[in-house]
């Protein structure tokens, strides 16, 4: 997969020189971004406390979201029944492994701090366990 880099040199670089952090999230029940070659989620970590951030899928890493958890999420969002489908994401736990950064061509103030991913891990409702993106530094 691009032996691991993003194509956008500029982030490329700040993950060169960026700390690594990881972040055990749930996906709040609302549209992917996608934006053709970036997409972002809107997560929490603690339902109580309610930190939520965002995440970024930047290219090649879009492609790897769109074949696997791209699919879960839309799966569940699928179901006809409000009840099951907020339980389902709910359930659905995600690791996300990135580097912070700032992302000055989005025009949401809120949405600016990201945490660009770069691995992620996480088990779908069949029970298997999926782990995608870069490989492991």
């Amino acid at each position: 997969m691009d032996q691991g880099k993003f194509r956008d040199h500029e982030l490329q670089a700040a993950r060169g020189i960026a700390t690594a952090e990881t972040h055990v999230v749930h996906v709040f029940p609302h549209p992917i971004w996608d934006s053709g070659d970036r997409i972002q989620l809107h997560v929490w970590e603690d339902p109580e406390a309610r930190p939520d951030y965002f995440v970024e899928f930047a290219a090649p890493l879009d492609t790897a979201f769109r074949a696997g958890l791209g699919r879960v999420l839309a799966g569940i969002a699928a179901g006809s029944d409000a009840a099951v489908r907020q339980s389902a994401e709910q359930a659905l736990l995600v690791e996300f492994t990135g580097f912070w950064h700032l992302c000055d061509r989005i025009e949401e103030g809120f949405m600016k701090r990201m945490l660009v991913v770069t691995g992620w891990r996480y088990t779908d409702p069949d029970g298997t366990e999926h782990t995608e993106g870069f490989p492991a530094d």
